[in-house]
């Protein structure tokens, strides 16, 4: 297979050695940026064509690329990462293969492994989840929450952050939503 020049040395640079921050870079260029801005296109793609193909292709990468990032950022904390030759390029390979509709990896992934295993276990994750947001809001951590609230409201710029979409802001001492 012949290849261009440019292509060459971009390779080239990529698999020095000394390159792992470029890697780094390249990942998150490949792996956040671009799939983010691919995300907001096909939402207004739905929006304006009421076509969901491509916006549940994005969803399915962003389940996948969460998924992903847990798992690294655990084997990053016993060492395994580190241990591994050419694992930034591996990676954006990865990426890069989840997000080409030419390979279709996220969709793969997520009809093959996610989607049979979720499905076997959702009431469990459900409950847990449910457990967790009601062991979780507890009158202590509601003050804690009002407080932090009254004193952020007065701080030009984030204010606007603690809006709910109507303008307003929310109640004191108001339940989250459960996630279901």
């Amino acid at each position: 297979m012949i290849t261009s020049a440019p292509t060459q040395v971009g390779l080239q640079i990529l698999l020095q050695p000394y390159s792992n921050r470029l890697g780094e870079v390249a990942c998150a260029v490949v792996g956040t940026l671009y799939p983010a801005y691919a995300s907001f296109k096909a939402i207004e793609y739905m929006r304006v064509h009421g076509d969901t193909d491509e916006s549940s292709r994005w969803l399915m990468y962003w389940a996948i690329f969460g998924m992903w990032n847990v798992a690294e950022k655990i084997l990053s904390k016993i060492g395994i990462v580190r241990w591994m030759p050419y694992y930034s390029p591996l990676k954006l390979a990865f990426l890069l293969w989840l997000q080409l509709p030419r390979f279709g990896g996220a969709y793969r992934l997520t009809s093959q492994f996610v989607r049979p295993f979720l499905h076997l276990y959702y009431p469990y994750i459900d409950q847990a989840v449910a457990w967790v947001c009601e062991s979780f809001w507890v009158p202590e951590v509601a003050y804690i929450f009002d407080a932090l609230q009254d004193v952020l409201i007065k701080v030009p710029g984030i204010e606007w952050f603690l809006r709910m979409p109507d303008g307003s802001f929310p109640p004191p001492s108001a339940p989250r939503s459960r996630i279901r």
